[in-house]
């Protein structure tokens, strides 16, 4: 077994759902990319009564090049999960050939520079439910509805480049990746700075009514 990435296994275990927990030796799947694993609590690889067992995390996936481990839920098989992984990474790869900063656990601002084919990126923006957020005030609070861009308004908001958009539905590395192997635009990134937003009218700011494109 490779023990090294055992360790590194029980490691985020701990650090992620804390003492208690620990990895059956029948979860562990050993690929040469990837090692996958589950955990369970102490006291069912104990008694291995079904009864004790923790219903919900899934395979973990664990990759062996940088260590980096993908979680899934149970309704994930380990194939479906390492199919996954490899395809998050394939992605990664790509767009990381474009911009070279790119992390896939990060959030980002997609910025449109130039656009090569306009009824392509279209296609690509509506697949992935590009939206933009209108605040609506209903009595003294504050609701942020998104609303997702028709055909017609993502060609209004390229007619001045470059255009922002901030809310991605879907795999937002799918996004990227579809857009740079159908070469129709241009864009840079932008990390979301996550700006807390009032909620009530009473201590809201300018900022707080803006629409977030």
């Amino acid at each position: 077994m490779d023990e090294n990435y055992l360790e590194a296994a029980q490691k985020y275990i701990q650090e992620t759902a804390g003492n208690g927990f620990g990895i059956p030796d029948e979860s562990i799947d050993i690929h040469e990319d990837v090692f996958c694993f589950c955990y369970q609590p102490d006291l069912y690889l104990q008694t291995l009564n079904p009864v004790d067992m923790q219903i919900g995390p899934g395979p973990h996936v664990l990759v062996k090049a940088d260590e980096r481990i993908f979680p899934y839920s149970g309704s994930y098989s380990y194939a479906e999960a390492i199919q996954e992984t490899r395809m998050k990474l394939y992605r990664e790869k790509i767009i990381k050939s474009i911009h070279s900063g790119y992390q896939l656990d990060k959030e980002y601002i997609l910025i449109i520079e130039k656009i090569h084919h306009e009824d392509q990126l279209v296609s690509v923006l509506r697949e992935y439910k590009a939206s933009f957020i209108i605040p609506e005030i209903i009595g003294n609070s504050i609701y942020r509805t998104a609303r997702t861009y028709q055909k017609s308004e993502l060609k209004k908001r390229f007619e001045l480049l470059p255009a922002e958009f901030n809310k991605l539905l879907g795999d937002f590395s799918a996004a990227l990746t579809n857009i740079i192997e159908t070469y129709c635009c241009e864009f840079s990134l932008k990390e979301k700075d996550h700006y807390p937003y009032a909620s009530y009218t009473g201590n809201a700011g300018e900022k707080d009514y803006e629409t977030i494109w």
